[in-house]
């Protein structure tokens, strides 16, 4: 792991020791995923990464804190594949919340309930590909 450098980014943006030690330790863990494997963070794939998001997931841990602090690692590590997989399930999340938002102010509050009863927003970290599925969902 790049910690120093991760470390010097993290401050540059103004996070605090508290949350860089917490994105460390987030890096930390894939980190030692990898070497469980016999890999490492230079060599993961972006499936390697899908399967620790969907651990992170199934233990209740896909923070968006977290899953930033891997996104920002990728980017420190000129991991521009991982980096551009984060974009991919970060940059969705707003999604149906803003489409319920936008209704409401459209229609009103009673009918965007109407409209969005059963549909509930993905969790974080779902992999893009399953998004528009339940867009469909919504749309239906």
């Amino acid at each position: 792991m790049k910690e120093k450098e991760f470390r010097e980014f993290l401050q540059e943006r103004e996070m605090g020791k508290e949350e860089i030690d917490d994105a460390v330790e987030a890096v930390l863990e894939f980190e030692g995923e990898m070497e469980a494997k016999g890999g490492t963070l230079e060599s993961a794939t972006v499936e390697d990464l899908r399967e620790h998001i969907s651990l992170l997931m199934s233990r209740g841990e896909n923070s968006l804190d977290r899953l930033l602090a891997l996104a920002r690692y990728c980017h420190v590590a000129k991991r521009n594949d991982l980096y551009v997989y984060f974009t991919s399930i970060l940059g969705g999340r707003r999604v149906l919340p803003s489409i319920s938002e936008r209704l409401a102010s459209l229609v009103g509050e009673e009918t965007r309930a109407k409209i969005f009863e059963g549909v509930e927003t993905p969790p974080l970290g779902t992999p893009p590909e399953e998004l528009p599925l339940m867009t469909k969902r919504l749309m239906d």
